[in-house]
């Protein structure tokens, strides 16, 4: 890998903007989402490697968060269990809610509970309305306090902001 930072910088940054437009698009398939993610995890395990954790201090706040956002949608556990102890190893120089989503969904891929509720369910009941399901938590009654210690919204507030979400990538029911 011969690129310099800001290459590498700019690339994730391209990277994540397409992964962002392919899942937010309803007519992508799941087969092109999975390609796209294969994709970009062999490019991010090349700078893993060669970098460690990419800290705030060394590419930048918003690159430091795009990786993050991406380890949770590679398919790669392993990967994903790596990114995540190089996270812990750098906590101090990480966006901390960046930390909590990509712990539980580390968590949640290995069959545990998750500590932070970043990671829900969102589904249309027959009636059109939207339902929106926490997934397993490990410790329900702290986890707002939790949510607090790496600057996430209240579980309600993210409830709502994801279901706003969902409805904007899946449209109505009716």
């Amino acid at each position: 890998m011969q690129e310099n930072i800001e290459q590498i910088k700019s690339k994730i940054t391209e990277i994540f903007n397409k992964d962002q437009e392919i899942r937010k698009n309803p007519k992508s398939s799941l087969d092109e989402i999975r390609a796209y993610e294969n994709e970009f995890t062999q490019y991010l395990k090349k700078v893993v490697d060669k970098y460690g954790w990419l800290t705030i201090s060394k590419f930048g706040k918003d690159v430091s968060y795009q990786v993050g956002i991406l380890v949770t949608h590679t398919q790669d556990k392993k990967f994903a269990q790596k990114c995540l102890r190089l996270m812990e190893e750098n906590i101090d120089d990480i966006d901390k809610t960046n930390f909590a989503i990509v712990y539980d969904k580390v968590m949640i891929s290995a069959g545990k509970l998750q500590k932070y509720g970043t990671k829900l369910k969102s589904y249309f009941k027959d009636n059109g309305e939207v339902v929106t399901e926490v997934m397993p938590l490990e410790n329900p009654e702290k986890v707002e306090e939790f949510r607090r210690q790496v600057g996430l919204p209240p579980l309600e507030e993210y409830i709502r902001n994801s279901e706003k979400l969902f409805l904007q990538i899946s449209g109505p029911r009716k």
